[in-house]
């Protein structure tokens, strides 16, 4: 698995859980890690797992009344597919799975006015896929957000199937969760 070789190589540039944080929170900005931890690190044979607890500031926006929340820090902001069209195949360097899951801990003065639905987007061929997962359990919303690109190589007559997909991605993954303040 190259995406948990690379992973290794960088944490072993880092030398230390300590510098690695430190790496990360910069990549991140208003978000602070409270705990994390990797699983399969030493585990050549297995992908490499990260566990974290974080606090995400600057990810919300309020008015008097309402409450906008952007639930996903680490999430595509920009497609990498921005050309109108393409004459070269698309290659990625390996599979790719990215994985995250986020649970809000809502307050009880909150009021849940509009939250992002559950979506599941496949690539032809099952070439890749996206699913967004929404789950509400009383003050508590977890958000299941998965990426698979399982192909390498891409034809370029397949760059608007990717560049749509890519989009779509972006659009529900920017999707607010909006509370009334009561």
């Amino acid at each position: 698995d190259y995406a948990a070789y690379n992973f290794r190589k960088s944490y072993a540039e880092d030398g230390n859980m300590e510098n690695y944080l430190s790496r990360l929170s910069k990549n991140f900005n208003g978000v602070t890690i409270n705990s994390d931890s990797l699983i399969n690190l030493k585990d050549v044979y297995k992908p490499v797992q990260e566990n974290a607890d974080i606090e995400i500031q600057n990810q919300c926006f309020q008015t008097d009344s309402i409450v906008y929340i952007n639930a996903l820090p680490d999430r595509l902001t920009v497609n990498p597919f921005k050309q109108k069209d393409r004459k070269y195949p698309i290659t990625f360097l390996y599979p790719k799975e990215f994985k995250t899951t986020v649970i809000l801990n809502v307050p009880n003065n909150y009021q849940a006015f509009s939250i992002p639905k559950s979506v599941r987007m496949k690539l032809p061929d099952n070439d890749g896929s996206f699913t967004l997962m929404v789950i509400v359990q009383g003050n508590r919303i977890t958000l299941k957000y998965k990426l698979l690109i399982n192909k390498t190589f891409f034809l370029q007559k397949e760059y608007q199937n990717l560049k749509t997909f890519y989009q779509y991605i972006i659009d529900k993954t920017s999707e607010p969760l909006i509370f009334k303040v009561l």
